[in-house]
């Protein structure tokens, strides 16, 4: 007799395929938690480079300022806030703003510098832009960005508060809450 049928084992089981697909899912799985992981060191590197970005210009600035200042003072009008810094050739303002964005607390501060001769005329330059507030501390939350003077001296202190997290769930994490502190010794006064 002639075997019609040839045995031709061609294809695959059901159990292989099976085998397949779950070996699949793990290198799927796997591969996404990593790029997840890498897209949340990217954003809490560009947090941390805006943040030091920020820093720089306002310590630049500052010390411009304040070595020359001869006072200044501070005016509040409900959340936001104003330093005035006073120098020979004119006044310097700082104005803190605080408001809520997507559920989070933010600040910026805007450099305002008017020119005493010419009132008409001021250089606005936003320092810092909707930096996140720290959550957990009441003071750090309400003056994120501060100037004192220290007592009997002519050396101004600043401070700035932010949080440099990522991820909404630790955004009130004490971890994530970074102070940047610089003095400046006024010449004048």
């Amino acid at each position: 007799m002639i075997n019609l049928y040839k045995n031709n084992e061609k294809g695959l089981t059901l159990l292989e395929i099976i085998v397949a697909v779950f070996i699949l899912t793990i290198v799927l799985s796997i591969s996404y938690k990593v790029f997840n992981g890498i897209t949340l060191a990217v954003k809490k590197q560009q947090i941390i480079t805006d943040a030091q970005v920020n820093v720089n210009l306002i310590n630049k600035y500052l010390n411009r300022d304040l070595e020359n200042c001869k006072e200044v003072t501070k005016a509040s009008s409900g959340d936001n806030y104003e330093y005035n810094i006073e120098t020979p050739d004119n006044i310097v303002r700082y104005e803190v703003s605080i408001e809520t964005k997507n559920n989070t607390g933010v600040y910026s501060v805007t450099r305002i510098q008017e020119n005493t001769s010419d009132a008409d005329n001021e250089v606005r330059e936003e320092i810092i832009s909707n930096q996140p507030l720290v959550q957990n501390n009441k003071e750090m939350k309400e003056t994120p960005f501060k100037i004192e003077k220290q007592t009997d001296k002519s050396i101004y202190t600043v401070s700035i508060y932010y949080n440099e997290s990522t991820q909404e769930n630790q955004k009130d994490s004490d971890l994530n809450n970074k102070t940047y502190t610089f003095d400046v010794m006024s010449r004048i006064g």
